[in-house]
Order: structure tokens, then sequence, then C-alpha cells
């Protein structure tokens, strides 16, 4: 466990952590918390384990919270990629047709 207390690690269980709790009071953008509930989706559809137990398998962390941070999933993108920026995400779910 040691060896995961890294630099980035505390910086994503932080932020990851940080906006979940602004999603709880309703202050995260729209783009955030839209991509967000779509990785929860990819989780489940995945990683069913990860998301049943709420604990990604990969790296110990909470999954309700993991999926609010910047990076993807930890086990080499295999749920969801990188948090895009708002236009990046507009465009991603236009070729997707994600609603």
């Amino acid at each position: 466990m040691k060896a995961q207390i890294t630099l980035p690690n505390i910086k994503g269980f932080l932020q990851g952590n940080f906006r979940k709790v602004l999603e709880d009071l309703d202050f995260l953008p729209l783009h955030i918390k839209e991509q967000a509930v779509w990785r929860l989706s990819q989780v489940k559809e995945k990683s069913p384990e990860c998301f049943n137990d709420d604990k990604c398998l990969h790296c110990g962390c909470r999954v309700s919270a993991k999926i609010f941070e910047d990076r993807g999933c930890s086990d080499s993108g295999k749920c969801y990629p990188p948090m895009m920026t708002e236009e990046q995400w507009k465009t991603f779910k236009e070729h997707f047709n994600i609603d």
C-alpha cells in the first residue's frame, strides 16, 4: 500500500473527493458531472465487480469518487478515458451519440 502513496495518487484522491462534494452540493460544472455519470455507466458495464463493491479492483480506490478525477481508469483505461475539456466532451458525445 505504501507504494501507492505518490503525489499523482494523492492529487487524484483529493480531486475526486472534492469534486464529489461539489457534485453533492450541485456546484460541479455540467461537462464534468456528465462525464462522471457516463464513467460510472462504463464501470458498471465493463467492470461490474468494481461497480458493485464501489472499489476499483486494480487500485483499491472508491469508484464513486474516482470517476470525478482527471485521470482515466487506472487499469490501462479499461473503463474510461481521462477527463475531457468541455469542448472535447461535446465532440465525444456527438461522435458516440451519448445523451
